[in-house]
């Protein structure tokens, strides 16, 4: 079955890490909504160390920014970069659903195909919906990540028989510092990765312009929305009861409209959000 064929509530049959790849045009390997057009990288020779980023991809605006700002890192550095999107769900769900997200996995496939990027599906051995514990999600995601990291060593040694792979773990955290700590003690130490956080006290306003930037009505822009997928009973309440449901978009008349008691980026947990791409147009071909 073709994948524009499928219902979008489809069961989903992943219950093990699977590897999809981009099909199609891929992703250019460099930021191109952060610099001016006129900027180019210098040739650089071929490294013997191959380094993977895999991104923690929830399908809302902060792993969105933390690709745009990974790839401006790559402009700065003058180097290229190949970058995998990581989405753990809630593997005892039929639809595949991402844990207070709102959203499920049929959501960020259409993003992976719409961005050109492998994904890695990860399904967590949850209990029925309930959650799964820091040990099980570690010891999961770990795993997952030894999976992916055997089949690229596969596919790099058919190039390259010297060369080494590397992988670096990007994650979307904004600013809250207990939860960067765990990342980084849970995944750098023992699990032997660097842990990198491209949007890490970047101003809000900063955040904020380059989605503004990346959104619109504008030929040249990639997000045709951003929305609102899932709100917190604990943050809503009269002043907020007319933009606490799920679908209202999330912009610059959204975030003045919220009261000082939220976070304007949610990032103590009041909203998530859903970035929606704009669709590819199919050329037309001749038979």
């Amino acid at each position: 079955m073709k994948e524009e064929d499928r219902h979008p509530n489809a069961v989903l049959k992943i219950v093990k890490p699977t590897l999809l790849r981009a099909v199609g045009t891929k992703r250019a390997r460099r930021g191109t909504l952060l610099v001016d057009s006129g900027s180019s990288l210098l040739p650089s020779q071929r490294e013997k160390e191959e380094v993977v980023d895999v991104l923690f991809w929830s399908g809302g605006k902060d792993s969105y920014l933390s690709l745009l700002l990974l790839e401006q890192q790559y402009l700065s550095n003058k180097r290229e970069g190949r970058i995998v999107l990581l989405t753990t769900f809630e593997g005892s769900s039929p639809l595949g659903e991402i844990t207070h997200q709102g959203l499920c996995c049929r959501d960020v496939m259409n993003q992976a195909k719409a961005l050109g990027l492998d994904l890695l599906l990860v399904p967590l051995p949850d209990k029925n919906g309930q959650g799964v514990s820091n040990i099980s999600y570690k010891d999961t995601v770990v795993s997952a990540l030894k999976v992916l990291q055997d089949e690229i060593s596969t596919e790099v040694l058919k190039f390259d028989t010297t060369a080494n792979l590397k992988m670096r773990l990007v994650f979307g955290d904004l600013h809250l510092a207990d939860i960067r700590a765990w990342r980084e003690s849970t995944f750098s130490g023992e699990g032997g990765h660097d842990c990198i956080f491209p949007a890490f006290n970047v101003d809000y306003k900063e955040l904020q312009q380059i989605l503004w930037a990346a959104s619109g009505s504008a030929s040249t822009a990639e997000v045709q929305s951003i929305q609102i997928s899932a709100w917190t009973g604990n943050f809503e309440d009269s002043s907020t009861s007319s933009i606490a449901s799920k679908g209202v978009t999330y912009d610059e008349q959204f975030v003045s409209s919220l009261p000082s008691n939220v976070d304007p980026m949610g990032e103590k947990g009041e909203f998530h959000t859903h970035v929606i791409f704009q669709q590819k147009q199919k050329s037309s071909q001749k038979h």
